[in-house]
């Protein structure tokens, strides 16, 4: 009975943590939704992005018929383990918000960098926005000395895609509950009825947030390419 009972008890275990791998699987096996380098850049840890697989016919009509575009990108570097969890290392954040101008028929962009910095441009055509963009969204890690050469490490992405940002969903619903209202302080924490119901439409028609969570290859630093200004 003895060595049932370790049997099952080892057998917990075991489960637990091919589970976790599976969900790992799962993780990594998402399709990326743009498409990314990872290299050395001035002795440091590099990455930058290419975003035309987002940028379809259809999206690009939609933007010039008035539905802006929000994109909030999230990146974290993990060392990977094999049997364990995966620490964060480092995290970075940026964001660009597309909007199309009909008064002088131009996208135009503002984006929030890795860096923190904010670019203001407009363009006359959508591929110029995107070279743009892919050019503002480099991300600079820490130097190459700051990690051991020997680690595996891997990049973890988390993407959100909206086309309409939280302050106008917020505005749309006080307009759909016919204006600004006072509301009891029990409400005061959080949004109204009416915007609840907004939002569960803005979703139902497809105008909601898409959300990509996906993690990147795993390398290591002396099997990276050195990029030379």
């Amino acid at each position: 009975m003895y060595f049932r009972t370790g049997k099952a008890n080892a057998l917990i275990p075991a489960v637990i943590i091919f589970l976790l791998l599976t969900a790992s699987g799962l993780l990594h096996a998402e399709t990326a939704p743009f498409e990314y380098n990872i290299f050395i850049y001035r002795g440091r840890l590099s990455a930058d992005f290419r975003f035309g697989k987002l940028f379809t016919e259809e999206l690009v009509e939609s933007i010039k018929a008035g539905l802006p575009l929000h994109l909030e990108l999230t990146v974290k570097l993990k060392k990977s383990y094999s049997l364990w969890f995966d620490p964060t290392l480092e995290e970075y954040d940026c964001s660009a918000n597309i909007e199309y101008k009909p008064f002088g028929a131009r996208f135009a962009i503002t984006i929030t960098d890795f860096e923190g910095d904010l670019i203001r441009e407009s363009f006359k055509y959508i591929d110029d926005l995107q070279a743009r963009l892919n050019e503002e969204l480099l991300l600079v890690c820490g130097p190459t000395t700051d990690y051991n050469p020997e680690d595996n490490f891997y990049f973890d992405f988390k993407m959100e895609l909206r086309r309409l940002t939280a302050g106008e969903i917020s505005s749309a619903g006080k307009w759909y509950s016919g204006g600004e209202k006072s509301e009891p302080d029990s409400s005061e924490k959080g949004p109204g009825l009416q915007q609840k119901i907004f939002e569960q439409i803005v979703d139902i028609a497809g105008r909601g947030p898409v959300q990509h969570h996906f993690s990147g290859y795993i390398f290591k630093l002396v099997d990276l390419k050195q990029v030379i200004p």
